[in-house]
């Protein structure tokens, strides 16, 4: 779906992470990463927080990504 014919709050929240310049390069839809790691440092997206924010989880250790399951921050295949 082009970004134009999305809602506004989620075309600027997209615009603002994803450059697309022509049709062409809209053959694959933008998609948010649930998971980040970098470097030994995890992040992972606050699901509950969505759709009206896009809000990273910084993760230390095993007991925050075992809460951040249990409490739904994160939840289906990125769990």
């Amino acid at each position: 779906r082009p970004l134009s014919l999305l809602p506004l709050w989620v075309s600027s929240a997209f615009s603002a992470s994803f450059s697309v310049s022509s049709p062409e390069e809209m053959s694959s839809a933008p998609t948010l990463e649930a998971i980040k790691y970098s470097s030994g440092s995890l992040q992972l997206l606050d699901q509950l927080k969505l759709p009206f924010e896009f809000e990273y989880m910084k993760i230390d250790d095993c007991k925050q990504t075992w809460q951040a399951i249990r409490d739904m921050n994160v939840r289906g295949a990125p769990a």
